[in-house]
């Protein structure tokens, strides 16, 4: 029987969803990393009700995403367990949508030999990107999700004549800006799409766009104190060095950066042959369809990269296997992907064969991994910590700074807190209890041991002891 290239097409976008539960299940990328518990825990206390409390949750300034997986988690966090595996169907999200958006764009534009090409590039990604791609951080690799899916819909909406879906694909493209800024190139290279046809109904982008941005906007009324904070992130230039660029954007790849086992410190020959494989395809893409979404949004990351010095030139030189220091490259993994797609609709044979050769050696990567139940998945989604807790109010008058949250205003303002209300969660009652412990601790620290009238189980007494560590 004779598989048409939409069904394989479609096969291959399922095999990277098992794919990605096996990564989860069986590998090691369900284990929750210390910035990325910030957002579970804000995730948590969404689902307990304290939406009030959202943006002060959000622990960084220029994290939309932040909040937005947040938002996304908390629905799940009253239907399953709040277990790591629950987190972890958010990123997971994200990236599947990426690789379903992105497999629909190169069919769009590349056919179904293309299409089948950038998802198996996608499936035989490096270990670096599988790291990246499930870790919920709310920022670089999810972004990639947002231009991708708006370019789709500004794709298909100019071919309909419709004026829907470009203001669509402005919403979103707003949502992405305010998710991450990484996501930036990508909406830079959907507009130049949108004006480009103008006649065609591009300009109705602009008038979905605001709608996006309006989270952004709410932000910034709601915390005016961290407008500065916003705004460096977009109102800076300074120029890479040729050297520093070129180390950022080729060799910290080759020298053992892209799976753990390869040669540390030392150049890869596997590293040189995956990433040299997805630059040699990506010149060929930009060769065959310059003015395509991949070729402009590649183009104007290197651009961000190269007039923005100043965002990662404290990033160490890699010599061994670093997801997170590679994160902000993140997007270069599904673009590069992209441009092969577009490689192979130009020169289907050399094309396919370049690029299934680094995809498998991606997935054998991938495979080896899955080393059997890692159980990490079944741990809790958040433990309690001596982190803050911002939806504990705090005494009167309001001491916003944490580190002074001591006093007895504030020590009583927590226990009434406690008192006065049940969560849904016992997670999230753990982490108040816990607030309570760390206000009492930095009491003690000055000399002015509290009287503390509350009644707690052994749990909670645990809760208590290590908020105050």
């Amino acid at each position: 029987m004779k598989i048409s290239g939409a069904r394989l097409l479609w096969a291959l976008v399922l095999v990277e969803v098992l794919a990605t539960a096996a990564d989860l299940l069986l590998g090691p990328w369900a284990r929750i990393s210390p910035e990325e518990r910030l957002n579970v825990r804000a995730g948590l206390q969404i689902a307990c009700g304290h939406l009030s409390s959202l943006w002060d949750l959000q622990y960084r300034p220029f994290c939309g995403g932040c909040t937005a997986e947040a938002l996304i988690a908390a629905p799940l966090f009253r239907i399953l367990p709040p277990l790591a595996l629950t987190w972890k169907l958010v990123p997971a999200a994200f990236h599947l949508i990426g690789v379903t958006t992105g497999a629909l764009l190169s069919l769009r534009a590349a056919g179904p030999s293309g299409a089948a090409l950038f998802t198996a590039l996608m499936i035989g990604a490096p270990t670096f990107y599988r790291d990246l791609a499930t870790t919920g951080w709310g920022n670089h690799a999810e972004s990639t999700a947002f231009p991708l899916l708006a370019a789709l819909l500004l794709t298909a909406g100019l071919e309909r004549r419709s004026r829907l879906l470009p203001a669509l694909a402005g919403v979103v493209c707003g949502l992405g800006l305010w998710f991450c800024a990484t996501a930036a190139a990508g909406v830079a290279a959907v507009l130049v799409l949108a004006l480009s046809a103008r006649r065609r109904g591009g300009l109705w982008l602009l008038v979905g766009l605001p709608v996006g941005l309006l989270p952004a906007l709410i932000y910034r009324l709601q915390r005016p104190a961290e407008q500065h904070a916003v705004s460096d992130i977009w109102g800076h230039l300074q120029i890479a060095p040729p050297g520093a660029l070129v180390r950022w954007l080729a060799t910290d790849f080759w020298s053992g950066g892209l799976a753990p086992g390869l040669p540390q410190g030392e150049i890869s020959a596997l590293s040189v042959a995956w990433w040299g494989s997805l630059a040699l395809l990506s010149l060929a893409g930009i060769a065959a369809a310059p003015r395509r979404f991949a070729p402009l949004a590649l183009l104007a990351l290197i651009a961000a990269f190269a007039l923005r010095f100043d965002l990662w030139d404290d990033n160490p030189v890699i010599a061994a296997y670093d997801s997170f220091n590679l994160r902000y490259r993140a997007p270069l993994v599904p673009l590069t992907a992209l441009l092969a797609a577009l490689a192979a609709s130009r020169w289907p044979r050399p094309a396919l064969a370049i690029g299934l050769a680094a995809a498998a050696l991606g997935l054998s990567q991938r495979v080896t991994a899955w080393s059997g139940p890692a159980g990490e998945w079944r741990a809790p989604a958040h433990g309690v910590n001596h982190e803050p807790d911002p939806t504990v109010p705090s005494g009167q008058p309001p001491q916003r700074l944490a580190r002074m949250q001591g006093r007895p205003a504030d020590i009583s303002a927590a226990q009434t807190f406690i008192e006065g209300h049940a969560d849904p969660l016992q997670d999230c009652r753990l982490l108040h209890i816990a607030e309570l412990g760390r206000r009492v601790g930095i009491a003690r620290g000055r000399g002015e041991p509290p009287h503390i009238d509350l009644q707690l189980t052994p749990e909670e007494q645990a809760a208590f002891a290590l908020g105050g560590e």
